[in-house]
């Protein structure tokens, strides 16, 4: 705390210890101050969606639209360079923000490379999953791997009149990878450790501290397939008319996806690391 650091710095200055200032900021004021960063640049790109015609309308949009996904990033990065264990699992998670941002620029109108961004977003979901592991073998987990497999297939069956010759093998494999992600997110969320010998549930807890936190990686899951269905009925579906009220919704819900996948990495490896030492010290 404040006071302990107090009386140790006292304590060094009356032996003579030379202290140099200094003047970084506390890691929890730059978290801070990151995501609140990322909020406005949230809030600026969905929001230039009201008015396309402004000047300047056009430049804030593109600006902004891959900014929150970068500190994103950053923030998972700091903590997968603090971490004492799971870093590795960070680390693709890590990677998979950096590929979201990417696929964030080439779809960008002044771009429209789209099949660019949905290599980059296929990539980064193929890290997420790589991140997230997979779940426990279980009856719920069996239920939610078909539950996704089936909502994927409806979806492409759906889009795949409409879409063009050389979009279907993509678009299928990108269903197929992000319903994959969804059930490694969620099935790890609804596992439970078996009620079995204490070594089973120590090495259960252990398995599941290497891993991002379960909950708000299935909720960032979540969000993602529901930021990708409406990008995908908006405009491969002549059904659903694509307007500023339906892009509103795919940046919102694709910005809480990503916010949720980095709160997932927050914390992880602390609790395994010091159960571990409780374990060497009893």
């Amino acid at each position: 705390g404040f006071l302990t650091t107090y009386t140790s710095t006292n304590s060094r200055r009356k032996k003579g210890i030379n202290i140099q200032p200094t003047t970084r900021l506390h890691p929890q004021i730059m978290a801070t101050l990151a995501c609140l960063l990322g909020l406005v640049a949230a809030g600026f790109h969905i929001g230039s969606k009201f008015f396309p015609g402004a000047p300047g309308a056009a430049q804030v949009h593109a600006a902004c639209k891959p900014l929150p996904i970068l500190l994103c990033a950053w923030l998972a990065w700091r903590q997968e360079a603090a971490a004492a264990s799971g870093g590795g699992k960070k680390g693709m998670m890590v990677l998979g923000l950096l590929f979201s941002a990417l696929g964030d620029v080439l779809l960008l109108p002044e771009v429209d490379f789209f099949i660019g961004g949905l290599a980059a977003f296929l990539l980064a979901h193929v890290l997420y999953i790589a991140a997230l592991g997979r779940p426990p073998i279980s009856v719920s987990s069996v239920i939610v791997f078909a539950v996704a497999a089936l909502y994927a297939a409806g979806m492409y069956l759906r889009l795949e009149p409409n879409l063009e010759t050389d979009l279907k093998i993509p678009v299928a494999m990108y269903a197929a990878v992000i319903a994959t992600m969804g059930w490694s997110a969620v099935g790890r969320a609804i596992a439970r450790p078996q009620p079995a010998t204490t070594t089973r549930n120590n090495a259960y807890m252990m398995y599941m501290h290497m891993y991002p936190k379960p909950v708000p990686a299935a909720l960032g899951a979540l969000s993602f397939i529901a930021s990708d269905s409406l990008l995908a009925l908006g405009k491969f579906d002549p059904a659903v008319k694509e307007g500023v009220w339906v892009e509103v919704g795919i940046m919102t819900t694709y910005y809480a996806a990503q916010a949720l996948l980095c709160a997932a990495c927050v914390g992880v490896g602390a609790a395994g690391t010091s159960g571990s030492a409780r374990e060497k010290s009893e």
